[in-house]
């Protein structure tokens, strides 16, 4: 991923994208190509427990893509002046 598209919170690299983006630029052609994807959606509550748990962060860390899916994320992006460009809460 390249590091324009990301914002990074606590060592955790954000997909900075919007809903409707992630869809159609990075899941569908993943989808239809039928490519095994590792989506986190990650809150504060993740991001803290990949600060504790060495293990844990390597496996976050490890995803194809990590969205912000907490206010709480977004804050901090914003105190970073990196804003992500939307909280995605779900995929519907």
């Amino acid at each position: 991923m390249n590091d324009k598209n990301t914002v990074q919170i606590m060592d955790i690299a954000f997909l900075n994208t919007t809903k409707k983006q992630l869809m159609e630029k990075y899941l569908e052609p993943r989808l239809q190509n039928q490519t095994k994807t590792f989506l986190v959606t990650a809150n504060p509550e993740i991001v803290m427990k990949a600060r504790e748990d060495p293990a844990y962060k390597a496996i976050v860390q490890s995803a194809d893509y990590v969205i912000p899916d907490g206010i709480g994320i977004v804050k901090a992006a914003n105190l970073k002046k990196q804003p992500l460009k939307e909280r995605i809460r779900d995929l519907n």
